[in-house]
């Protein structure tokens, strides 16, 4: 299954304002996002878009 992170415009203005202060932070939060894929896709599916870890 495959997933779709969006996030809004305030938050994208904020990463790149602290990316030039943290350098690591894109490859953190990618990280992150990858993480959070993983985890969804080992859930066990309840039903109605609902998923148990």
């Amino acid at each position: 299954m495959n997933y779709n992170l969006q996030t809004t415009d305030d938050f994208d203005r904020e990463i790149k304002k602290l990316s030039k202060k943290f350098p690591s932070l894109k490859n953190d939060f990618q990280n992150i996002i990858d993480n959070i894929e993983k985890e969804l896709a080992l859930a066990d599916d309840l039903g109605e878009g609902f998923k148990k870890n």
